[in-house]
């Protein structure tokens, strides 16, 4: 792009109102993502990190630097840089799309020498008096179970973090799992999570510049500049939406991004928007293009979805709900169950407006809630409050949710043209939908078969 083009400023605001941007994350260095415990300046103090980037310090950074690009004060551009959406964070490994791996797979280890590891899918089954307890939810009517085949106990191997977006797009059509029961076995097109890089450091002393006897602490970041990948160098996929009267424009971001504790850098590059191909003001190339591309629904599932009579949703970043593990937009239907009452509603797309689909939630697979804290300038209401974020419970991505169809076309869940669900937040309150909690990925599901 030339200097005039990118300081044009009615470019820009044509470029700020066309809809989404793209952005590129290359890590350099080891990524703290604090997981909320204390970190004091007592000796001994660790900084843990989650497995993986946060929404909030993802859209936090991402603003910061757009911001920083905008040469303005905060007081002047917290408003439209607050209003647009920042989602994403996913890696990019050789051109394919990763995304977290749906919990209702569980893998079966081997049990001797001549035997080979099972992946089983689990799938609603009917509740009944053994199997049914004072824990488990109200307004469930079924419970997550193994298929038939799975009768011998055992303990679940660690499965792999990370699926491809063609696994996760088969597994997503695959109604009752049989493409593990057949020959899938999860050791193609899937990661493991990043190591973790450990480091020791010490507190200087100003007066006599030497280490103060016993003041050392620890940090663990996420290894993502080596992840697994050899010479091939990950990058992370983000999507920016700005808000609809929004000014700001990508043009000029500084390519060095500081995120997460200790401020660790990435290197951030903006791809060319679509209409820049149209006014001959850029080529866009190969790895520019793939940004779009990667985060429409594939076609399959799409195909998948129309007339669907029962639809699963699965998590591709946590979600954050105001009833905790359970959507808010879920409410109780009295007598809608088999059995007493249900959770029945519409689930969110783009802007938070409900879709035309009404699903009613049969069963779920949602794993220990993470912990989620932060540091924020402004309150809940939008005043100057500098301080920390309060802790809230988020369900990790992945997590699954089975439903029935009530009413409508799920097919709609598919579309990714601003007016469906697709790599949508399904989040209850609109700060968390702007920040990418809750992304959604819909697929179908059936009853396994009997034995």
């Amino acid at each position: 792009m030339t200097s005039a083009t990118a300081h044009d400023p009615e470019v820009s605001r044509r470029r700020a109102g066309s809809g989404a941007r793209f952005l590129s994350l290359t890590p350099r260095d080891p990524v703290i993502v604090r997981d909320g415990r204390p970190f004091g300046a007592e000796a001994g103090s660790k900084a843990r990190s989650l497995d993986w980037l946060t929404p909030s310090l993802l859209a936090g950074s991402v603003r910061s630097a757009v911001g920083k690009a905008a040469g303005g004060k905060w007081v002047q551009l917290h408003r439209p840089l607050l209003r647009a959406g920042v989602a994403g964070g996913f890696p990019i490994f050789r051109d394919a799309l990763y995304l977290p791996a749906p919990r209702d797979v569980v893998i079966e280890p081997a049990r001797d020498a001549a035997s080979a590891r099972r992946v089983h899918t689990l799938r609603p089954a009917p509740l009944d008096s053994t199997r049914a307890g004072a824990l488990f939810p109200t307004g469930l009517s079924e419970l997550a179970s193994l298929p038939p085949a799975a009768a011998e106990p055992f303990e679940p191997e660690p499965a792999p973090a990370w699926w491809n977006a063609d696994l996760m797009a088969r597994a997503l059509v695959d109604a009752t799992g049989s493409m593990f029961a057949a020959e899938e076995r999860l050791t193609t097109g899937v990661l493991d999570t990043p190591r973790r890089d450990e480091r020791v450091h010490l507190e200087v002393s100003d007066a006599t510049s030497t280490a103060e006897e016993g003041m050392l602490f620890t940090t663990s970041g996420l290894e993502i500049e080596q992840w697994q990948l050899g010479k091939h160098a990950p990058r992370l996929t983000v999507r920016w939406r700005p808000a609809p009267d929004d000014t700001l424009a990508l043009d000029g971001l500084d390519p060095v991004l500081a995120i997460g504790g200790e401020r660790r850098l990435m290197r951030l590059v903006a791809e060319a928007p679509a209409d820049d191909a149209r006014d001959g003001s850029a080529v866009r190339n190969r790895s520019q293009e793939s940004g779009a591309t990667l985060w429409r629904c594939p076609g399959a599932v799409a195909k998948a979805l129309v007339g669907a009579a029962r639809v699963k949703l699965v998590l591709a970043t946590m979600g954050l709900f105001s009833e905790g593990w359970r959507p808010g937009w879920l409410q109780e239907i009295d007598g809608g169950g088999a059995s007493g009452p249900c959770w029945q509603g519409s689930p969110r797309g783009r802007d938070g407006a409900s879709l035309p689909v009404t699903l009613r939630l049969v069963s779920a697979c949602v794993p220990r809630w993470v912990p989620i804290s932060g540091w924020s300038l402004r309150d809940d209401a939008g005043a100057w409050s500098p301080g920390p974020r309060k802790a809230r419970r988020a369900v990790p991505a992945g997590a699954v949710y089975f439903f029935d169809v009530v009413a409508g076309d799920p097919a709609t869940l598919a579309a990714d043209n601003g007016r469906g669900g697709w790599l949508e937040s399904v989040a209850d309150h609109e700060r968390d939908r702007l920040d990418g909690f809750g992304l959604a990925l819909w697929g179908v599901w059936d009853r396994h078969p009997p034995e």
